[in-house]
């Protein structure tokens, strides 16, 4: 019968389009299953302070399935250091993570938030000695930087004597109020970040982070900054198959900053 046959292709055209419906959609929603993991760059250099030495940074960071976020980056005042491990100072700071869907825009771009809870500071010297070109040495005062950045109501910065264990003190709890450590403060402690971002089983890439939702939220023409998860992973289910993808907050600044301040410290 004519009107059974067209019901019947009605019905599976209507079945079609709801199951590619469906599919477009888990695959957009997926992106916040792919983001757990843990994630490390290799030591690179970020910045060259005047007339001194090159700044070197590694990162690591990780998404929980339990949505706890933690992150941090060391620095260093040369690649040797770097690649052994030996820094001079580290900034983490931990938080939880939430998912916010999907944007709408011309590729499908996924939306986080991080909202940090905590910040610690972490000093292994009182002063750094490098090499010059002519054999000579020059130390750089790393306690009088971290001091003109963060005072901490006094507290010490610098490793207890005849000691290798470095300080590490938390900000938050040490540096209150806000004056005490504007710069951490202002970006981090207490401060929501919003990401957008696209993602895989074996690696994440961000466009864009800001404390600004608008910003942070609307990064879709930017060139994303990818990083490659240690091993697969995802928050939920196992990995069948992942899919190959092309491959943070500005913590590398504040280095810049004090080992800027440590040169200058020792001139």
């Amino acid at each position: 019968d004519e009107s059974e046959l067209g019901a019947g292709w009605r019905g599976l055209r209507q079945l079609l389009e709801n199951t590619t419906t469906v599919t477009r959609t888990t695959t957009r929603l997926a992106d916040e299953n792919f983001l757990c993991g843990e994630y490390r760059t290799p030591c690179e250099i970020v910045a060259k302070v005047p007339s001194g030495p090159d700044l070197w940074l590694s990162k690591q960071f990780s998404y929980g399935s339990d949505r706890s976020y933690s992150h941090r980056e060391r620095g260093y005042f040369n690649r040797t250091a770097c690649e052994r491990d030996q820094p001079w100072m580290q900034i983490e700071y931990e938080g939880i993570w939430q998912g916010a869907g999907v944007a709408e825009a011309a590729e499908p771009t996924s939306l986080a938030s991080i909202d940090v809870k905590s910040v610690w500071m972490t000093v292994w010297h009182r002063e750094v000695c490098l090499e010059q070109v002519d054999g000579g040495l020059r130390c750089m005062q790393t306690q009088t930087a971290i001091k003109e950045l963060c005072p901490c109501n006094g507290w010490d910065w610098a490793p207890e004597m005849n000691r290798t264990d470095p300080r590490k003190r938390n900000v938050g709890m040490f540096c209150m109020p806000e004056a005490q450590c504007p710069v951490i403060h202002q970006l981090y402690h207490h401060h929501i970040h919003y990401l957008s971002y696209r993602a895989d089983a074996k690696r994440v890439c961000i466009l864009e982070t800001s404390t600004d939702k608008t910003r942070g939220w609307a990064g879709f023409d930017k060139e994303p900054e990818c990083y490659s998860k240690v091993v697969p992973a995802l928050c939920r289910g196992q990995i069948a198959g992942a899919l190959g993808l092309r491959p943070g907050l500005p913590v590398a600044l504040i280095s810049v900053a004090l080992a800027s301040l440590a040169w200058l410290a020792s001139q």
